[in-house]
């Protein structure tokens, strides 16, 4: 695992990160109204004149709100939560999965005419709440007018995002038949990450050209548009986010195309959670359990909801089974799980903290960094897992 370097790029700007202890300031944000965005997701881009569909989705019951400012000027372009229009809109993703029409979705329609505006999206829970959410902009095109050579979005990873067990995925759906996405992690010179474990980038995603373990985005769809195989994302692990838990950066996705251009649609699949306190110590030092690939809370960790334990996983694992995304049946492997949750890997394995948690009533599966976990209904008692400070990130840069 190798350290991502914390820019971004706005007009072909670089822009520095800075690490932080405190609360990021710049996820939060008040609305003309007085709607306060606390612990909110930051998103950033450039959107030629056009008309763009932003709308932003809960995942279990997760209530979003939504504003679209301009970054030049500071004008509002929304400011929305409860949409109705919004209401019936629907996702099948391999992160996500089926995802049920709800009320609570936000949306906002904009329109831009005469020039292209510097965008800034903030997306953050109803009462301050935690949460998963996946952003979605529609309206997106690419043509070969693009100095870059496509679009740039640059996510602000913040610590209300790093103790999250979901990692950071990002879409790139066609939405006509002339386009086939292309989607890359990048530097300041525009030049595609490459850690020795693959390049970050994605084209045609379930195929060899594409980061990671992907599969393939046939019979995936983002409201109306149908994906196929030749759209793209990418799923990273925290582990190679490379973020500890009370740092902040940007990460910048290129969005482009192979060959001619066209339409396509955006969506960026996060969490958040409540920050966590760093152990300041190095990996060597760290006082944690050693457990093995086929060990449960179950049966060795018994203890009360809030309970927490650091462990520790050997190096060269073979994946046990896991039921859940996120929260996990407490009779799911417990490596195995961190894995899945962009933790560690199964090569190097690596520290974790694993908090127990209340049962819940169902525990849907999902596809992700090379795990795929099972799906199942009431279960009596949970756990949940995340990064720690030498848990196998290895930091950031300037």
């Amino acid at each position: 695992m190798k350290l991502w370097l914390i820019v971004r790029l706005t007009a072909l700007t670089l822009l520095l990160s800075a690490v932080v202890t405190a609360l990021a300031q710049a996820s939060q944000y008040v609305c003309a109204d007085g709607t306060t965005f606390t612990n909110a997701v930051t998103l950033y881009g450039k959107l030629e004149p056009s008309a763009y569909t932003v709308t932003a989705l809960g995942l279990n019951g997760f209530d979003p709100k939504l504003a679209v400012v301009d970054e030049d000027t500071g004008e509002e372009y929304a400011c929305v939560d409860d949409s109705q229009s919004a209401a019936a809109y629907a996702v099948t993703l391999p992160t996500t999965g089926t995802m049920t029409p709800s009320p609570l979705n936000a949306q906002a329609v904009l329109s831009f005419k005469n020039e292209a505006v510097n965008a800034v999206f903030y997306i953050a829970g109803f009462a301050d709440a935690y949460g998963d959410s996946l952003l979605v902009i529609e309206g997106l095109s690419i043509s070969g007018s693009e100095q870059n050579g496509g679009d740039i979005f640059s996510l602000y990873v913040t610590p209300f995002m790093t103790p999250s067990a979901t990692t950071i995925t990002t879409y790139m759906i066609g939405a006509d038949d002339r386009i086939d996405p292309v989607l890359d992690v990048v530097d300041a010179e525009l030049v595609v990450f490459d850690f020795g474990d693959g390049a970050l980038t994605c084209d045609d995603s379930g195929r060899a050209g594409c980061y990671g373990s992907t599969v393939s985005l046939l019979g995936s769809s983002i409201n109306a548009v149908s994906s196929d195989d030749f759209d793209a994302y990418i799923d990273l692990p925290w582990a190679v986010v490379g973020l500890e838990a009370d740092e902040d950066g940007y990460l910048n996705y290129l969005f482009r195309a192979f060959g001619s251009g066209g339409a396509y649609t955006a969506a960026f699949h996060f969490g958040t959670a409540e920050p966590v306190a760093v152990i300041d110590q190095p990996s060597s030092s760290v006082d944690a359990q050693a457990i093995q690939w086929t060990t449960t809370a179950r049966a060795a960790f018994p203890g009360e909801p809030g309970t927490v334990f650091v462990l520790s996983c050997p190096p060269n694992g073979a994946a046990s089974s896991v039921w859940g995304t996120n929260v996990y049946t407490d009779d799911s492997s417990i490596c195995t799980a961190a894995v899945h949750a962009g933790v560690i890997t199964f090569e190097l394995g690596g520290l974790l903290a694993m908090t127990i948690l209340a049962g819940q009533s169902e525990y849907p599966g999902s596809a992700r960094s090379g795990v795929t976990t099972s799906q199942w209904g009431s279960w009596n008692r949970s756990f949940a897992v995340a990064p720690i400070s030498g848990g196998g990130a290895t930091g950031t840069t300037k």
